[in-house]
């Protein structure tokens, strides 16, 4: 790829089609500037994405009264057929990796491989658990319509922003892949970028939707913490991510973000 003006449309487009199953990533061949910013773009995705659990949730509160359990399951079906389970894929693959070998090279291999093991089939199914008792622990009523609102866009727009952090904190852990021409050109700009747009989407939806601007800053400062923590992980244990790593990781910053967003206290900050 030949060095080019950079064009922020044809990185937010690269991103969508990376992380979704929206094909839109255009028929003009990429250039190296559009790759360099695709995953600044990433929290972006995550909140186009959290538009349609939104709507989902909406549409989940159709059967009556006991509409909670129900609508936590659409959100999740959603979100598993927006993004392809990609995510998904990886968190079974990755946790087969990390929690049945010890070595970097075998952790690797074990990735490599398209079969799911006993620990990533159980892992898979705790982390869906979690994520559907969270969701259905979300604040609901009239009063909690905003910050109910505001949650179900932006804890995939978190998820998302754990991921790009990762791109661009970890160097790519194998000399080829899917990945590698996202995280290959990703560095501190990249990183910054994607931490500034997850704080000003969480801001703008927790102020507009519920009146609380310390929010967004809480949530972001959560969310980074966290990426930061497995970021130094990931480069001692496995030299740095992979795809599956990735999808893993966006799925974890999903949860965590569910995690503080669910009691309802952020709500509360001013």
């Amino acid at each position: 790829m030949k060095a080019s003006k950079w064009n922020p449309t044809r990185s937010l487009r690269l991103a969508l089609s990376f992380l979704t199953i929206f094909p839109v990533a255009g028929t003009t061949e990429p250039e190296e500037e559009d790759w360099r910013w695709v995953s600044a773009f990433f929290p972006l995705v995550g909140a186009f994405v959290g538009t349609f659990l939104l709507a989902a949730d909406r549409v989940g509160r159709l059967p009556g009264e006991d509409w909670k359990a129900f609508s936590a399951a659409l959100v999740m079906v959603v979100n598993f057929l927006l993004t392809g389970g990609m995510h998904h894929d990886g968190l079974a693959d990755a946790a087969d990796a990390f929690l049945g070998s010890r070595g970097r090279g075998e952790r690797l291999r074990i990735m490599k491989d398209t079969s799911v093991g006993a620990l990533g089939a159980a892992s898979l199914s705790l982390y869906l658990i979690s994520v559907w008792t969270l969701l259905n622990l979300l604040p609901s009523g009239p009063s909690w319509e905003g910050y109910r609102a505001a949650s179900l866009v932006f804890f995939p727009a978190g998820g998302r922003a754990v991921t790009a952090y990762l791109c661009g904190r970890c160097p790519y852990a194998r000399e080829k892949g899917m990945a590698l021409g996202v995280v290959g050109c990703a560095g501190g700009g990249q990183l910054l970028v994607a931490v500034a747009l997850n704080l000003f989407l969480a801001t703008l939806l927790f102020w507009f939707l519920c009146s609380s601007v310390l929010a967004g800053t809480a949530l972001t400062a959560s969310l980074v913490l966290f990426a930061e923590v497995l970021a130094r992980f990931l480069n001692s244990s496995l030299g740095g991510v992979t795809g599956d790593v990735l999808g893993a990781a966006g799925l974890l910053g999903e949860a965590l973000a569910l995690l503080l967003l669910a009691p309802g206290f952020i709500a509360r900050l001013p």
